[in-house]
C-alpha cells in the first residue's frame, strides 16, 4: 500500500492532488489528509511541512515524493512523467528542484 499524505488546508496542496489525479495517476496511491490521518503528532507536522508518502518498507519526503509518484505513473502521459523522474533525480537538476521546492 502506498499513501500520500498531504495538508487537505492547504490550497498548493491540494491542485497539486488534483493534477497528480488527473494528469500523472500514479499506480496505487491512496490520497490521505493529513487532517484525517493518524499519524503520530511529530510526523504530521513534518508532513505538513512536507508531503510524505509511505510505502510498505519506507517514507518519502518533499520532493522525493515528486520523483517517486512520476516514475510511477500510469495516465496517457505516463512516458513523460518516468522520463522527467529519471532527470529530476540526477544533478544538477534535483540541486536545483529542491530549491524551488523549499521556495514555493
Amino acid at each position: 500500500m502506498r499513501i500520500l499524505y498531504f495538508d487537505d488546508f492547504c490550497p498548493l496542496c491540494r491542485n497539486t492532488v488534483i493534477f497528480l489525479q488527473k494528469f500523472v495517476k500514479p499506480k496505487n496511491i491512496i490520497y490521505q489528509p493529513i487532517s484525517k490521518s493518524k499519524l503520530e503528532n511529530e510526523i504530521k507536522n513534518l508532513a505538513l511541512k512536507d508531503m510524505l508518502i509511505k510505502t510498505e518498507n519506507r517514507k518519502l519526503w518533499g520532493y522525493e515524493t515528486y520523483i517517486y509518484l512520476f516514475s510511477i505513473s500510469s495516465g496517457k502521459l505516463s512516458i513523460l512523467f518516468r522520463l522527467i523522474s529519471l532527470i529530476i533525480k540526477t544533478e544538477p537538476f534535483k540541486s536545483i528542484c529542491k530549491i524551488i521546492y523549499r521556495k514555493i
